[in-house]
């Protein structure tokens, strides 16, 4: 079994490499250089919590108001059991739970894959900018509704810019963008599987499902020993135990509300 604390020194890694950080011992900061809105800016405990906290809450809250941003913690509850209940006493509410799930090689499974899929990892830089637009678009509308609009080449490649050191794959069906998911920076071997999503026309056809088995397969052929990710509920991480992934915990947000 991986040791939980690989998982969330990767949390942190990945973070580093896309967000300013700043260090309020226990927790580290996490801010994004130019979006306010809250699911983008989060602290992250650096260490299991054990003992008194008020102090480095302040701390932490005061940092995130000094930057006009909602106070967040997003972490994994194995990581630090005692936080939620320290983190309620003192008013903020649970934004969400998800459904924490760990792949190692020996357990992935093989998986049928429609013949109409075509699923491949993107490019750098040099990637057409019309498919990085689809990217971005694909996962937009995949997690924010149909209604969401198209990302422009300038948003495209800001994004390409920002997540530079993340694996960004593909799916298209009969060569119509369908699904994408995202392969996070590796730290010492471990890795999160995130944003896999499909389309609402594309649904129910197996895609989430073939992106999630194509990125595990490359990522443990490139090395890597352990893959995490958190599924929106115990339903929705059916996809994943089909490739090989299983339940064990929760990833949290918790959000102070504003007074």
């Amino acid at each position: 079994m991986i040791a939980v604390k690989r998982l969330h020194a990767q949390l942190h890694a990945s973070a580093e490499q896309n967000l300013q950080a700043v260090a309020v011992p226990p927790f580290v900061c996490y801010f994004h250089p130019t979006e306010t809105a809250v699911f983008a800016n989060y602290a992250i405990p650096s260490q299991p919590i054990d003992g008194n906290v008020d102090d480095a809450l302040a701390a932490v809250i005061d940092t995130f108001r000094q930057r006009q941003c909602t106070p967040r913690f997003e972490y994994l509850q194995p990581f630090a059991p005692a936080l939620a209940q320290i983190l309620e006493a003192k008013g903020f509410v649970r934004e969400m739970e998800s459904y924490l799930m760990v792949c190692q090689p020996p357990l992935v499974r093989p998986v049928a894959v429609d013949p109409a899929v075509t699923i491949r990892l993107l490019g750098g830089a040099g990637e057409e900018t019309a498919v990085k637009q689809a990217f971005v678009t694909v996962q937009a509308r995949a997690f924010g509704g149909d209604d969401q609009p198209a990302a422009t080449a300038e948003s495209a490649e800001a994004f390409w810019r920002q997540f530079a050191g993340v694996g960004k794959f593909m799916a298209w069906w009969d060569g119509e963008p369908a699904g994408a998911g995202s392969l996070t920076q590796p730290h010492d071997g471990v890795a999160e599987v995130a944003g896999i999503g499909t389309l609402a026309a594309f649904r129910r056809r197996g895609i989430g499902t073939a992106v999630a088995h194509h990125i595990t397969t490359y990522a443990f052929a490139a090395g890597l020993d352990a893959l995490f990710l958190t599924a929106g509920d115990e339903q929705a991480g059916r996809v994943y135990a089909e490739v090989g992934f299983h339940h064990i915990g929760s990833g949290l947000a918790y959000i102070l509300p504003t007074l």
